[in-house]
């Protein structure tokens, strides 16, 4: 006998235990994104029980860069009928953060980027972690190419990137 599982996921719960209709996200997740959830949870689901608790997604929400609190987590599974679960299984989990992750528009990422870019929090980011930032994406761009860019996109000619220039350099590929 086999137990048919909602998903392939080690984390899944058998049909027969969960009786309410499948919850179904926005749009499907990334294979990045779904490692990201699958890694949280084996993170977070320490004894291995096969659930977790809200505090622990909002511990890793936070940790995927949304910055909630205790009323938005509980708003979040209100959504979903299930306020009042103080365990939540994996596919919970994961529908919860996949609500979260589709709500996340690219400009959100790029600003988040900047902001972890601006290491100095002065809102502008310099030419040495520019190279730095480049250097790291595993891109190979020359010391002139990345002169050239500051050039372009630097519109006040301050010699900084600001985080409407930054958005500007990140959304130029896009319109090639």
């Amino acid at each position: 006998f086999t137990m048919a599982f909602v998903t392939q996921n080690p984390y899944a719960t058998p049909l027969f235990l969960n009786p309410r209709p499948e919850r179904v996200a926005k749009r499907e997740l990334t294979k990045e994104e779904q490692d990201e959830v699958t890694f949280a949870f084996g993170t977070l689901d320490t004894e291995k029980k096969g659930f977790v608790t809200q505090k622990q997604l909002k511990v890793a929400l936070r940790a995927m860069g949304f910055p909630v609190k205790k009323a938005d987590i509980q708003e979040l599974l209100r959504r979903f009928g299930e306020e009042d679960t103080q365990q939540l299984t994996y596919e919970l989990f994961r529908t919860a953060i996949a609500e979260k992750l589709c709500e996340r528009t690219p400009e959100d990422d790029m600003r988040r980027a900047f902001k972890l870019f601006d290491v100095l929090g002065v809102g502008k980011i310099d030419v040495m972690t520019l190279r730095k930032i480049i250097k790291s994406l595993g891109l190979e761009i020359s010391d002139n190419e990345v002169q050239d860019m500051i050039s372009e996109f630097d519109q006040d000619r301050d010699g900084l990137i600001s985080e409407a220039e930054f958005m500007a350099i990140m959304t130029a590929g896009a319109d090639m």
